[in-house]
């Protein structure tokens, strides 16, 4: 093969007409028909023939022929019915290729095809179009002089009673591509040539030979007696008679052709259609590529070691042929191509020239239970093994490997092509859009009955197999292994009713960055190379109207099977008229059934849109409400089995509950489903460990991927979940988390309740930082699932929740093997609030659950500049009385808000309270429930509490909402809607949640718990901060100085420093403590109030006796062995000193709940008690422009105010340098024990505490 250079001069070579064919058995003419019906039927030898079975003559308008034309040659015609057939014999007078030519009919309504035979070789046995007469040809076969038998049968395709008719029989001599009297010029074609198949002339190629390219306008014919094997820039099939034939369908092809296409990259843009390096196929054009039949693929019954398997059945396979054995493990690159040395047992069994690297030994896994209707499935878990050798093969070149230059197939504008038995390699030219391996194009309906069969196509470097445009094609049984981009491509989102079918696409690879066709590939792009939406798909599917099954995605390093829907066609076909009407989002799924998908790092992904530029639109939705079934498929081994996205309907706002997987097996997928929908896996199987080694031995898996949701699982079968290895839930943030994701009717194969671990959300809030899958944002935590039947949690009619105090009040239950996950018998349901803004614009807002005899919960939404801010959504118990309470830091800017209840049977119902609303002017609430209308106003809060539909209270400072379900409509997304819209503001207050008198966001830039008074404190760190202490009494020159809270009493020395208002709870607080010194020994007492007791003395105080002799010394009041210490705590008094003049230092103050849990996400956590040694500096100086937090401290600290390279210093409580060091961001305190430190910033000293 030699690549020419595209400067070279090309000569130009027709053929001449084929010499003037012979009629033979005298067009039927010369039979006498002595039937009066005018047809008749005869058995035996008549006229020099042998008609048999069947096979008669009739003349016309008879019986047999009155519903067809008359006939082409003559008056009489031969029929063949049924297996009828006609026998006789033709002379040869020379050496050469010939063919049979004669023209056909069938018979009004039937199906027939006519087999044709030369001395015993079929030739021919083509389908017969229809009931008017077509010029039909046979095969070339190259005879010798002298008689030859020649014979056409009747071919019933279908049962029942089919009749043929034949007529103008004639032989006909074909040119052999290697003589040169077939050409004009009279010379056989040579490399520099461009060669034309006139139209009307009919040319067999034959051996080796190289043109530069090669244009059929009649008829390119390989023999059924020789070989060829053609190098050539391009072939160009074009016109009504124009053909090429490498076999007919029912006549493959008996020997090894090729075509190698060897145009250099430098020539690619030739033809203004199709480039070049290609075979094409247009303007009435038809191509027949027919290669020996072999089966395509099959599975792996046995791996025997090193370099031998046993296939589940027979092949034909040769020694020499190339295969590919897939992987069976999550590991998409453990596929192996070898060349089989040598076959056995019939040809199940191949040893290879080189051994195996990988075991690929699967089995069929069958699980049952013994209740239900569906209670058995068998999961085929064996790799497959396909073949990429075929008698036909098309090639690119090498030379153009380089620049991913290889050769293309493309049929269009009204041209055919049926190819089966075919190797396509090293096909596809990257980057360069049409430039496909195999592609028809635009043809509309001319698609009907084409197909790509049994055919491989590998180390593609753009795509496997396109339709675009073009409907009710077949694509079947083929092995598509190595390609870049998408496997099976369906391009514009205009092509339907194709069937895809048995096909196995796998190592489906990428494009680098930069030479990527469309935005779908390009995966340098975030949003399509996460969990979901990743890039690229073995099987792209832009319109549902077609039919997917038994199709096996073998591995990808992207989605096995992505449904991504555009409104309108794309591309050429959105201004095409036969498929601008079209709205691909809208239409119906014809069928999904029977596919797998394994070794993938997804196996489905569904609901997206498509832009009109090709980039995804996520989550777009499938606007069409009807059912889509997504039946008996497979996913295992995958990273994911499947994902959906929202799949919110947007014309209509329906949720998604319509996408079921039936009877579906998901077999040790790392996660098995990621729904983001409400859709639902019926009858399906999860199965957490299939003991096949498909995954590393340590490597957890998921049956249910909590997500947006709510998705449901509904009478199925879960397999394995006690494992150790194995883990129900996996839990992840979403921009919806709904609640209430349904499970009902389910079953397990243990006893028991499956293993459920989940991460740790009871942490405390920070203050910054916190992103989108930071475990302190509701999006993630939210998790709450309903166990209808109790299958998961061992009692019906619960929920199963995360431990986020939120979520829990007290009474859940916890199963054994349950780490941070709960039953409860509390039911939820969701509630958003926007407010019309941009995310980052939304106001923060704390949000707070009450209810007398449980405990309160908080969630602060979200603060920090550099958050990840969102529309605000949680899951709040319904039905029971609790209140949940908004406090907003500021009111939105649009002077709205708009709350969304969904995931609620209808009834429940959830009462809010928002703070201080009934201060806004102009208020007005409105409901969807009133089509818009005014939501009732309620006298009081008990005759709210009693409503049964939507309504509200406003007592002057607040307003209380009780949000009601309404009767839900089947898969609508929003149960209840209301807005609240005012026109003048109030002025909002700091919102102080623990009520220890410092902000929430304070709080949390102090390092400090806003929900949990349990760290109250007042360490003294800013000059001039009181820290909410004031002098009551008998002090003089109190002040903050370098640390402490000093003073002097003065009066009648009885010194008093008080600090109200508070309201935190009694509980929260058992002791607390002073850290401080005085001149003299003295009593030091605390008083305090409550809620219900607002005065000073009595019973409410606790003394000790400072005894340090002028000495720090901690002292602690044990507060809560104080029998009036409870409820709300509303003021403090500290008297440091009894009698005049004395001098007093306060180090801190602060409360300490001894036992408390450390660092949780509300009040229900708080700070261990830590001890303290006394410092050793008796003033410091500080700086207003630096701020040290959190402190106290765990494991981090962060300075603010001092550049990254500034030296600082950690001390000991004596002054002893602990640790010196450059800051960058943060300093580690991770490895320090719990107490008293200083922090050394340049002449600066910050007081710390751990």
């Amino acid at each position: 093969m030699v690549a020419l250079d595209s400067t070279t001069t090309k000569a130009q070579i027709s053929s001449v007409a084929n010499p003037a064919s012979a009629l033979i058995a005298g067009g039927f003419e010369q039979i006498n028909i002595t039937d009066s019906r005018g047809f008749m039927y005869i058995n035996g030898a008549h006229s020099g023939m042998t008609f048999a079975n069947g096979g008669g003559v009739s003349g016309n308008n008879t019986g047999f022929t009155k519903n067809n034309p008359n006939a082409p040659q003559g008056s009489q015609v031969l029929f063949l019915q049924n297996s009828g057939s006609v026998q006789g014999s033709i002379y040869v007078s020379s050496w050469g290729y010939y063919r049979l030519i004669y023209k056909s009919a069938v018979r009004a309504g039937n199906t027939k095809a006519v087999r044709v035979e030369i001395s015993g070789a079929k030739i021919s046995e083509a389908t017969i179009p229809g009931s008017n007469y077509t010029q039909m040809h046979s095969l070339p076969v190259y005879l010798n002089p002298g008689w030859h038998s020649f014979k056409f049968t009747g071919v019933n395709l279908i049962a029942g009673d089919h009749t043929a008719f034949v007529d103008d029989i004639r032989l006909q001599r074909v040119h052999d591509w290697r003589d040169a009297n077939a050409w004009s010029p009279r010379r056989v074609p040579n490399a520099n040539d461009a060669v034309t198949i006139s139209a009307g002339t009919a040319v067999v190629p034959v051996g080796n030979f190289q043109v530069k390219s090669i244009t059929v306008n009649g008829h390119l014919q390989a023999s059924i007696s020789s070989h060829a094997n053609i190098t050539t820039n391009s072939i160009m099939i074009m016109g009504g008679n124009a053909r090429m034939e490498f076999g007919q369908e029912r006549v493959p092809q008996p020997h090894k052709m090729s075509i190698t296409l060897n145009a250099p990259y430098s020539a690619r843009n030739a033809n203004p259609n199709m480039g070049n390096n290609f075979i094409g196929v247009m303007g009435g054009g038809i191509l027949h590529l027919h290669g020996v039949q072999k089966k395509s693929w099959t599975k792996v019954q046995d791996d025997l070691g090193n370099a031998h398997i046993r296939l589940t059945e027979a092949t034909s396979w040769q020694a020499g042929d190339q295969i590919v054995v897939t992987s069976k493990t999550n590991n998409w690159n453990q596929a192996e191509k070898r060349t089989i040395e040598a076959v056995g047992e019939g040809g199940k069994l191949l040893r290879f020239t080189q051994n195996l690297s990988y075991n690929h030994q699967g089995a069929v896994r069958n699980y049952s239970r013994p209740s239900h209707a569906v209670k058995n499935w068998s999961a085929d878990l064996r790799p497959e093994v396909g073949l990429l050798s075929h008698s036909i093969k098309i090639q690119g070149h090498p030379q153009g490997n380089a620049q991913g230059y290889g050769g293309h197939i493309m049929i269009m504008n009204n041209g055919k092509a049926y190819v089966e038995d075919v190797e396509l390699f090293n096909m596809g030219q990257k980057a360069i859009l049409g430039r496909y391996p195999y592609h028809w194009h635009m043809l509309g309906n001319v698609g009907a009955g084409q197909y790509l069969k049994n055919s491989s196509v590998h180390q593609s470097y753009n795509r496997a197999i396109t339709i675009h445009g073009t409907e009710s094609t077949l694509v079947e049984n083929n092995f598509c292994y190595d390609h870049i981009g998408h496997g099976v491509f369906l391009e514009n989102g205009s092509e339907r009713f194709n069937v895809i079918r048995k096909n196995v696409v796998l190592l489906t690879k990428r494009p680098a960055p930069g030479q990527h066709l469309t935005f779908s590939e390009d995966a340098t792009n975030p949003s399509i190379n996460a969990i979901q939406n990743r890039t690229p798909a073995s099987f792209w599917i832009t319109n549902p109207q077609n039919t997917f099954e038994q199709n096996i995605a073998a591995g990808t390093e992207g989605t096995g099977y992505w449904f991504a829907f555009p409104q309108k066609p794309m591309g050429e076909s959105a201004s095409d008229p036969r498929f601008s009407a079209l709205e691909p989002y809208k239409a119906p799924l014809i069928k999904f059934d029977r596919n797998t998908a394994h070794s993938c790092m997804n196996g489905l992904d569904i609901f997206d849109q498509l832009n009109s530029d090709h980039s995804i639109r996520g989550n777009g939705g499938w606007d069409h409400t009807d059912r889509h079934w997504l039946t008996n498929c497979l996913w295992y081994a995958n990273d994911l089995g499947v994902y959906t996205g929202t799949g919110r309907q947007r014309s209509t706002y329906k949720k998604s509950n319509n996408l079921i997987f039936e009877k579906n097996m998901f077999v040790a997928n790392k996660k098995s489903t990621m729904f983001a929908s409400y859709s639902i896996a019926s009858n399906s199987l999860f199965v957490a460990h299939a003991g096949l080694n498909l995954w590393p031995a340590n490597t957890e898996r998921f049956a249910y991927l909590v997500y947006d949701g709510a998705g449901q699982l509904h009478n199925c079968h879960l397999v394995g979940w006690n494992h150790s290895q194995a883990n129900l839930f996996d839990n992840i943030g979403a921009g919806n988390k709904h609640v209430n994701h349904y499970f009902a009717g389910n079953t397990l194969n243990h006893g028991g309740t499956p293993r459920i671990l989940l991460p740790n959300y009871d942490i405390k809030p920070i203050p910054d930082y916190i992103t989108a899958h930071n475990n302190l944002q509701p999006r993630i935590w939210s998790m709450a699932i309903r166990d209808l039947s109790g299958t998961i949690s061992g009692k019906a009619n619960t929920s199963i929740v995360s431990n986020h105090p939120f979520l829990l009040v007290g009474d859940e239950y916890k199963p054994t093997n349950w780490i941070r996950a709960y039953r409860s018998d509390h039911h939820f349901a969701f509630a958003a609030l926007s407010y019309q803004l941009k995310a980052n614009s939304n106001p923060n807002v704390v949000v707070t659950r009450t209810k007398s005899g449980t405990p309160d919960a908080s969630v602060y939404y979200i603060p920090g500049a550099h958050s990840y801010k969102e529309h605000h959504q949680l899951p709040l118990i319904v039905n029971e009385g609790f209140l949940y309470t908004y406090r907003y830091e500021s009111l939105p800017n649009k002077k709205k808000v708009i709350l969304r209840m969904a995931d609620a049977f209808e009834g429940d119902d959830y009462m809010l309270r928002f703070k201080d609303f009934g201060k806004l002017g102009g208020l007005s609430i409105t409901t969807t429930q009133l089509n818009g209308g005014n939501v009732p106003a309620y006298s009081s809060y008990s005759a709210l509490q009693g409503a049964t539909s939507t309504g509200y209270y406003k007592n002057g400072t607040d307003v209380y909402l009780k949000v009601v379900a309404k009767a839900r409509l089947i898969g609508t997304e929003a149960d209840e809607q209301v807005t609240i819209q005012w026109s003048t503001n109030f002025t909002v207050a700091k919102i102080d949640t623990d009520g220890d008198e410092m902000s929430d966001l304070d709080e949390l830039n102090a390092g400090r718990h806003p929900f949990d008074a349990s760290d109250l404190g007042a360490y003294f760190n800013t000059p001039g901060n009181l820290e909410g202490w004031t002098s009551s009494s008998n002090v003089s020159n109190l002040r903050v100085e370098g640390g402490f809270l000093k003073g002097v009493s003065s009066g009648s020395g009885d010194a008093q420093i008080r600090n109200n208002p508070y309201h935190f709870n009694a509980d929260r607080v058992k002791t607390i403590q002073v850290h401080m010194r005085a001149s003299v020994n003295t009593l030091v007492q605390l008083f305090f109030t409550t809620n219900t007791d607002g005065a000073y003395g009595g019973s409410k105080v606790v003394s000790i006796n400072y005894t340090g002799n002028g000495n720090y010394q901690t002292l602690t009041f044990n507060v809560g062995a104080n029998a009036a210490w409870n409820g709300k705590i509303t003021r403090l008094r500290l008297d440091p000193v009894n009698g005049v003049n004395i001098s007093f230092d306060i180090f801190w103050i602060r409360a300490q709940c001894v036992g408390c849990p450390i660092n949780g996400a509300s009040y229900r956590s708080a700070k261990a008690e830590v001890k303290t040694a006394e410092p050793a500096f008796t003033t410091l100086e500080q700086s207003q422009k630096i701020i040290v937090y959190p402190n106290p401290v765990d494991d981090r600290l962060y300075v603010k105010g001092v550049k990254k390279g500034t030296q600082v210093q950690v001390l000991s409580a004596q002054g002893q340098v602990l640790k010196t060091l450059q800051y960058q961001g943060m300093i580690d305190f991770s490895s320090f024990s719990k107490g008293l430190y200083f922090l050394k910033i340049g002449k600066e000293v910050y007081k710390l505490v751990k």
